[in-house]
């Protein structure tokens, strides 16, 4: 049995939905884009289908934007509701590197995993 689609499934199709608009694509250009079809993109859009984090990756990539970007509306309320949450400084971040041209965001990434590896390994690329 297939499990229904979640709030946070929805609020993620719309934020999709609006960063796909915002960019001036088309379902069909998005979805040959990130390997998946135009049906299961408008179902991911309209909270229809439940999302996985590959494909929150792989849409992620074709929309040019940093994962992080799709997931934040799903956890703003989280966030409210937990004031001690570390979402917030996080979200400042992940806005900064989505705002970067990808060549710069590349290198931006590059320069942190090497900084982390030097100073004990931690952030290691896979």
């Amino acid at each position: 049995m297939r499990a229904r689609a979640s709030q946070i499934d929805r609020k993620i199709g719309e934020r999709l939905r609006a960063c796909r608009q915002a960019s001036h694509r088309t379902i069909r250009d998005v979805a040959d884009a990130a390997g998946i079809t135009e049906q299961q993109l408008q179902r991911l859009e309209t909270g229809q289908h439940r999302i996985t984090i590959g494909a929150v990756a792989d849409l992620a990539d074709a929309l040019n934007v940093a994962p992080g970007y799709l997931l934040v509306s799903a956890f703003d309320d989280a966030a409210t509701a937990r004031p001690d949450a570390v979402i917030a400084p996080s979200l400042d971040l992940d806005a900064a590197m989505t705002a970067l041209p990808p060549s710069l965001r590349e290198l931006f990434s590059a320069t942190i995993v090497a900084v982390s590896q030097m100073l004990g390994g931690a952030g290691q690329s896979r």
